[in-house]
């Protein structure tokens, strides 16, 4: 499976709202001590993301992402993202600074790896991440500047 392969030291993949439809889908899946796959509302969205380093987000050929809210709370957590190119991730995130948009499977296991084995560079671009949400991605005021524009309003 996609996680395991990027082969990173000691890995816990966390899922949340695990369900018995979600269970079915991935019936041929062994998912083994590395996987915590808990239920909903087991944690809550701010404590699950508090948990993880990484917020590994491959999204499949038949999703798409259309503004990547996920991807900003992660982001005010302080979770590094290595989200797919396109989707709209271009506009939320730095890519090198504030996480990573990755174009294959490769760019997501180096980049994983990298911040897996640099606890410098992890924390610092944890930081950025955090900072760069609340500063760009959720600034009222820039939001309402923004709106106020568009709607032509003086």
């Amino acid at each position: 499976m996609f996680y395991e392969r990027l082969d990173l030291p000691e890995a816990r993949f966390r899922v949340m709202a695990w369900d018995d439809k979600l269970a079915h889908k991935y019936r041929w899946h062994r998912f083994d001590h590395h996987w915590d796959l808990l239920k909903a509302e087991k944690e809550s969205q701010v404590e699950f993301l508090y948990s993880l380093d990484l917020f590994v987000y491959p999204l499949g050929h038949r999703f798409r992402e259309s503004w990547g809210r996920s991807t900003v709370e992660a982001m005010l957590t302080g979770c590094i993202p290595l989200v797919p190119a396109g989707h709209n991730f271009e506009n939320l995130l730095l890519h090198g600074k504030t996480g990573f948009i990755c174009k294959d499977f490769l760019e997501y296991k180096e980049a994983a790896r990298e911040l897996c084995l640099e606890w410098p560079k992890r924390q610092s671009m944890a930081r950025a991440c955090r900072e760069h949400a609340e500063t760009k991605l959720c600034n009222k005021q820039e939001h309402l500047k923004l709106w106020l524009e568009a709607l032509r309003i003086p």
